[in-house]
């Protein structure tokens, strides 16, 4: 014979086995259904993060000036070095020494950021007459590129990004038609609308360092160049001879992009 069950017992009994009834079946489609939910749910999580994470480094942006033409200029180093272009270059042009950088926010909310890329100097080693006078007339010799541009090579390239953190353009310099035994190179401007994955990668294309983006690591590059960017201040801007007061046929601009060139920064 049973021992006697208390009330308490009798309920808790009864109310397991109502809950064990009651406990529906799942079918395959329904699982299948759920698994779709789920992939969903931790993509929206993924995409959640990666904004709030955007929005916790461009909460330490600083402003550092008035609304110029619809642009205000800002300093935020984490944020340059998170979206700054890595550089393959090699031994054949060499590497930047130095990276620079300069950005903005415009009305629509969206970053700007130039990046300056400099380089102890720059030299067409290649053989001929016309990449000989290049090396003693204009890079060496007289010297007249540090004449009309100032010391080093300074190379530029910006980026574009959304406030949701994407970057929707990138802008460079590229060699038209570059030819080495040539004693100039043709500059061309190129825009590559977005969406653009990073890293970003620029590969040097020719001896006066212009640029070629690439989605990926070229093949064969084993030792790409990653620069941590420093802000560049009026005073080192004044020092590279950015923009030149009175612009002569010996005086010159280099390399940089009209919505940071005006801006007045402290």
């Amino acid at each position: 014979m049973n021992p006697p069950q208390s009330v308490f017992g009798l309920f808790l009994r009864n109310t397991l086995h109502s809950v064990t009834l009651q406990t529906p079946t799942i079918n395959f489609t329904e699982k299948q259904m759920m698994r779709k939910d789920c992939k969903s749910i931790i993509k929206s999580l993924a995409s959640l993060t990666s904004l709030l994470g955007f929005v916790f480094i461009t909460a330490s942006t600083i402003s550092l000036g008035s609304d110029h033409n619809g642009y205000i200029p800002i300093k935020n180093d984490s944020l340059a070095a998170q979206y700054a272009p890595v550089i393959i270059s090699g031994d054949e042009y060499g590497n930047p020494v130095r990276l620079l950088y300069r950005a903005s926010r415009d009305t629509a909310g969206n970053l700007h950021i130039a990046y300056h890329y400099v380089w102890q100097k720059e030299e067409n080693n290649a053989k001929g007459l016309m990449p000989f006078l290049s090396r003693n007339l204009y890079t060496g010799g007289l010297g007249l590129q540090r004449i009309m541009f100032g010391k080093g090579d300074v190379e530029a390239a910006a980026v574009t990004i959304s406030p949701r953190g994407d970057v929707i353009r990138l802008r460079f310099e590229t060699a038209k038609d570059y030819d080495p035994k040539k004693f100039s190179v043709t500059h061309q401007a190129v825009e590559v609308d977005g969406p653009v994955k990073l890293p970003i990668y620029l590969k040097i294309i020719s001896w006066n360092h212009l640029f070629e983006y690439s989605a990926h690591l070229p093949d064969g590059s084993t030792d790409p160049t990653r620069l941590s960017p420093e802000y560049f201040t009026p005073k080192m801007w004044e020092e590279y001879g950015m923009i030149k007061e009175k612009k002569t046929f010996l005086k010159k601009d280099r390399a940089h992009f009209p919505w940071v060139a005006a801006i007045i920064m402290t």
